[in-house]
Formats: C-alpha cells, sequence, structure tokens
C-alpha cells in the first residue's frame, strides 16, 4: 500500500500516539517496581539522610520528544546506570534489623565524605 505523504504522516502520529499510551504505562510500572524496597535483599541507609551515590554528572534527558521506542529504552538506561554504579560505604553501623519482608536494612553514619 502506498500512502500520500499527508496520509503517511497522519498514520505515524496516530501509531505513536496509541503506542505512547501503552509504553508510558509500562514505564510507570517499571518505575514504581525499581522504587520498591528490595524483598529478602539488602538496603544501606544514611542515618543522616545522605545518599550513597551522588549522580551530579547525570543528564536527565527530555523524556516528552523521544519517540515510543525511545521512551521504552530510557528505564533500562536509567537502571544500567543504578547498577554499575560503583560506591563505597564507610560509616558506623547504628541500627541492623530485619523486616518482614526479610530485607536486611542496615542504618549507618558516615562521619565524612571522600
Amino acid at each position: 500500500m502506498i500512502l500520500r505523504p499527508g496520509g503517511a504522516e497522519t498514520l505515524e502520529k496516530l501509531v505513536n500516539e496509541m503506542t505512547s499510551v501503552y509504553i508510558n504505562r509500562e514505564i510507570e510500572k517499571e518505575a514504581a517496581l525499581l522504587n520498591r524496597q528490595p524483598t529478602r535483599g539488602v538496603l544501606l541507609i544514611s542515618d543522616e539522610g545522605k545518599p550513597f551515590v551522588d549522580l551530579v554528572s547525570f543528564h536527565c534527558p527530555v523524556v516528552d520528544s523521544y519517540s515510543p521506542l525511545q521512551k521504552w529504552q530510557e528505564p533500562q538506561k536509567l537502571s544500567d546506570i543504578l547498577m554499575h554504579t560503583p560506591f563505597e560505604a564507610k560509616g558506623i553501623i547504628t541500627k541492623l534489623f530485619v523486616d518482614a519482608k526479610g530485607t536486611h536494612h542496615i542504618i549507618l553514619h558516615i562521619a565524612g565524605r571522600l
């Protein structure tokens, strides 16, 4: 089937709008999973509320201008960055416990930052 330029653009916009709704919903689900507390894992927490990993050089893109496929790939890139960001936590353990889900909570007092 051959479409006129205007018809092809209209079809492309329609497909992008329809897939965008689905992709946005799936991205929200994945983001919720990434933000959940790990079950039967280890959770390191600063007793001063300081983050262990500073992403100062992390660039936050304007996702609204992305195509549906690029939007779909963005959470994967983010989780890869977070999963492969090295960090070292030095401090004094001020609290240690296991919650009902089996997650080990390690609360650290960090004396200074490097």
